[in-house]
């Protein structure tokens, strides 16, 4: 049977750069993705053009496998829903909330902690504030929190569970709430370690 560890123990250094590697392809990566298409469909839009089609492309060493679309939602909603689901549980991962009356960021609650979470405090770095987080991505913008807010809470509402309130959130916020997440995860972790900060993937997404 698998131990579980407890929230406050200690990632190995093993271990701490097993989560980094995963941290990378798995959730700045997405957000890289999100960042770009959000930016594709946001020129289409201003171009007052219908959104493109897309074609997923798998190559290896077998025959190249292609899955036409006839439009982008089957892919693009994918890499969306995930970048918003990665926002909330980063969030949760450096140790905040959003405030759902000032609509700023607060510390998370303690006791909505489980025991198998992953906090940044097991790398061995404290739990961020509302204040270093927001100096973090001052460079990036200047007023985060309600982008971040929108997010969270469409997240919350939209794809934690299904619901009948009805809320929404713009591409533009996706596409602003991915680059603030992922200078976060460069500032506050690769920095606070001393890293080289990794290459992401698209790694031209402007």
């Amino acid at each position: 049977m698998a131990t579980v560890r407890m929230a406050s123990t200690l990632l190995t250094s093993e271990e701490k750069k097993e989560r980094l590697e995963s941290l990378v392809q798995v959730t700045l990566d997405n957000f890289s993705m999100a960042r770009y298409l959000a930016n594709v469909l946001i020129h289409y839009r201003n171009a007052n053009q219908l959104p493109p089609r897309v074609t997923v492309y798998l190559e290896g060493h077998l025959p190249t496998t292609f899955i036409p679309g006839t439009n982008c939602g089957f892919f693009v909603t994918t890499v969306f829903c995930m970048a918003m689901l990665d926002c909330r549980r980063s969030l949760d991962f450096f140790g905040l909330n959003c405030d759902g009356d000032t609509h700023q960021l607060v510390p998370r609650p303690e006791s909505r902690r489980y025991d198998d979470d992953l906090g940044i405090e097991n790398f061995g770095l404290a739990k961020v504030t509302r204040d270093q987080f927001l100096n973090a991505v001052t460079s990036i913008s200047t007023d985060p929190e309600p982008i971040l807010f929108q997010v969270r809470e469409w997240s919350n509402k939209q794809l934690a569970h299904f619901t009948t309130s009805e809320r929404d959130v713009q591409i533009p916020a996706i596409r602003d709430m991915s680059i603030i997440m992922i200078e976060a995860y460069m500032s506050l972790l690769f920095d606070a370690f001393g890293l080289t900060r990794p290459s992401i993937n698209p790694s031209l997404a402007g």
